[in-house]
């Protein structure tokens, strides 16, 4: 007995579709975050490798570390005959203080125990680490080796041992170790062959593939019959940006415009794989639109009774349905499943298209292309929660079972025929059998429609309830009632309901997109296209808004990034963590720390300070918060008589002071973040600037790169 029962989820009456995605396209380009890969879209490869990094090597990162592909700077440590050392080559770095991290010639030096040394090559010196080197690393080559070099370890006789984080000196006498960075020949790597770096600079454990330029481009020529067909999309597809986000397969090139990597079907309804650019009208037929789109999604009108529906898929279950009768729900189901499974190439050969099997819809399942598709029809259809007391539309069914009883006993004979059984008390053995198995049937349905569709019949009860309630509401109340408000919808009254599959929308409305979002609602007033901006920009690093700009006439740095804001506005989490601290911070105004972690396994600690202490209500230490959620106010500083101490072109500068630290002194308060016998800054050693990870929280949070 075929039985029918849509897995849908109940929604709503009425046609409500045209509602959702009107007016979509207007909503701001940071809500846009579905993709909608059309037909004909195509999908790029990325180039040949330029060679390989060899194990060993020290990577310095220079992007987005969270980047499908990463750029970076090679480290190299080498090590040379004592007997080349000149100890008239060497000199200390400038600029440099023992234990904390400054920039020197080759990069970034990072907290070490004793003073650095910088270190002249000379010619010679250069060519004995290409005969030495060059098989280990091709890629290196004479011209690019710099002249000064950082020293770690002298050698015979010395006493310098500077730990790095690329590589140990060798621990020999009779050789001396360098290190350099090669600063103006960046690499392009994988981000997945690095991950147990964790975005910070270190060793490769294995050798890896790399590329000298970022590896996605289009292609300018023209591709060949065959290539074309390979990289060009034949079936539509809609992909969560969200989703892409937490499988890591979104890449940002050298202009910061994202690629993503899709998978859809080509024209034989094989599989391919390959990039797309989302930037807006940058490639044909790819677009980012709002989740309230909804693009792709049909609306049937499904007009069969239960017991018609169920009589016309047990025929269709075994090919005795011409498609001419099938119902609305079935025509879709079988343009889908006959234009994405492998059987739909009948067509190419002009045969006639085959009918769908419970197993055709089992397979079409199984592929995510086409489980899309089915997931995006939305039928109206009476709810099997809605019948009469009689239950007269499940009673149809009930006709069904002779039919089929005559059916079974058809093969049955059939069978018995190819057999050769012939003797009528056999033959009539297996026809009393079947008899038997379908009075079972039919008790157990009598069961069913007793003990558990009846029972859930609630439909009609609620929806004459509702109707109680509106006929009450007097035609004064109506009018007086706020028009632009929303209205409560009853149930229909004939059971119908739109009824849709809630696996299809499960990545649409993902509030958390991104990993990282801004820490405030809207943009500071000293970004580079508001009121501050050409002066006070915080993006830049020449004015006192910057990390590292003088505080106390020099005497220390300052340590974070400012953001200017209108008096008050809202300061949030920059993604899920737990309060560490609440406490006083400069003048007059409070800090909140937090301890952050994102849903790729990063670990940080933000201090937000300089907020309103009045803003700060309902939390406290130990308290869990959600990315996006309200932590405080921006505030003003005050002097000693609560005068505003910054006022610029006569108006009152709110702010919030943003401090990021890596985490590496401890993901807890264990060692207080200010120190004022660390200087410059008076701040824990991991401390770092901001403002890669604001710039990333920006254009997760306003769609575009700040400047």
């Amino acid at each position: 007995m075929i039985f029918v029962s849509y897995d849908f989820c109940l929604y709503h009456r009425g046609n409500f579709c045209p509602l959702f995605w009107r007016g979509s396209d207007q909503l701001p380009e940071s809500e846009k975050t579905i993709i909608l890969v059309e037909k004909g879209a195509r999908l790029t490869q990325a180039s040949p490798s330029a060679g390989r990094l060899s194990a060993g090597m020290g990577i310095h990162f220079t992007g987005d570390t969270e980047s499908y592909y990463i750029k970076v700077k090679a480290s190299y440590t080498f090590t040379i005959p004592s007997i080349s050392f000149d100890a008239l080559r060497t000199r200390p770095l400038l600029n440099t203080d023992v234990g904390k991290v400054s920039t020197g010639v080759n990069g970034k030096i990072h907290p070490k125990d004793k003073q650095p040394q910088w270190y002249s090559l000379t010619s010679k010196d250069k060519e004995y680490l290409i005969n030495t080197y060059l098989s280990r690393y091709p890629e290196l080559t004479l011209s690019a080796i710099p002249d000064i070099v950082e020293l770690i370890s002298n050698g015979k006789g010395q006493e310098i041992t500077l730990p790095s984080v690329y590589s140990k000196p060798v621990k020999d006498d009779n050789f001396f170790t360098i290190r350099f960075i090669i600063e103006n020949k960046p690499y392009w790597i994988e981000s997945d062959k690095v991950l147990h770096l964790k975005g910070q600079d270190g060793q490769l454990t294995s050798s890896i593939s790399y590329w000298n330029n970022f590896p996605l481009s289009f292609d300018s020529r023209s591709p060949s019959i065959q290539e074309k067909t390979r990289t060009t999309v034949c079936y539509p597809r809609a992909v969560s940006l969200s989703l892409l986000a937490r499988e890591g397969l979104i890449a940002i090139d050298e202009e910061k415009a994202k690629w993503v990597q899709v998978t859809a079907l080509d024209e034989q309804t094989f599989p391919i794989q390959g990039w797309v650019n989302i930037k807006q009208n940058v490639q044909a037929h790819i677009k980012l639109v709002s989740p309230w789109h909804w693009t792709g999604f049909e609306t049937i009108e499904e007009k069969a009774t239960v017991g018609e529906l169920s009589d016309k898929l047990g025929k269709n279950n075994v090919a005795k349905l011409d498609l001419a009768d099938y119902t609305p729900a079935m025509r879709a189901l079988h343009q889908i499943l006959t234009g994405t499974l492998i059987y739909s190439t009948q067509r190419k050969k002009d045969l006639p298209p085959p009918t769908f099997t419970d197993s055709n819809l089992k397979e079409g399942l199984r592929r995510s292309w086409t489980a899309e598709q089915i997931g995006h029809l939305l039928v109206r259809y009476e709810s099997e929660w809605y019948a009469d007391a009689a239950l007269s539309k499940w009673n149809e069914i009930d006709e069904l079972f002779e039919e089929e009883k005559r059916q079974q006993k058809a093969l049955i004979e059939e069978g018995l025929d190819n057999l050769g059984i012939t003797r009528p008390y056999q033959r009539d053995f297996a026809m009393e059998k079947v008899d038997e198995a379908h009075e079972h049937v039919k008790s157990n349905w009598q069961r069913e429609k007793e003990e558990r569709i009846k029972p859930s019949l609630w439909w009609q009860q609620v929806a004459q309830a509702q109707a109680q309630v509106q006929n009450q509401t007097t035609s004064t109340e109506q009018s007086d009632a706020d028009t632009n408000s929303p209205k409560l919808t009853n149930l229909s009254t004939d059971g119908k309901a739109w009824f849709i599959h809630p696996i299809a929308m499960i990545d649409y409305f993902n509030v958390r997109s991104t990993e990282i979002i801004f820490p405030l609602k809207v943009k500071p007033i000293n970004n580079f296209d508001m009121q501050f901006g050409k002066k006070f920009n915080w993006t830049k690093n020449d004015n006192q808004t910057m990390f590292g700009s003088n505080r106390s006439g020099g005497k220390r740095k300052h340590a974070g990034r400012d953001l200017y804001t209108e008096p008050n506005a809202e300061i949030v989490a920059v993604c899920d963590g737990v309060v560490l601290d609440i406490r006083d911070f400069y003048c007059k105004t409070h800090q909140i720390t937090v301890k952050h972690h994102t849903n790729s396994g990063r670990e940080f600690i933000i201090r937000y300070g300089e907020v309103d202490k009045s803003s700060i209500k309902n939390l406290k230490v130990g308290d869990s918060v959600k990315q996006g959620a309200i932590l405080a106010k921006t505030g003003k500083l005050l002097n000693n008589d609560d005068t505003p101490l910054m006022v610029l072109s006569g108006k009152i500068i709110y702010m919030l002071h943003l401090e990021y630290y890596s985490g590496e002194s401890g993901l807890d308060l264990k060692k207080p973040l200010s120190n004022k016998a660390n200087k410059p800054y008076e701040r824990r050693k991991d401390l770092l600037d901001p403002l890669e990870l604001l710039k990333q929280g920006y254009r997760n949070s306003f769609g575009a790169d700040p400047q």
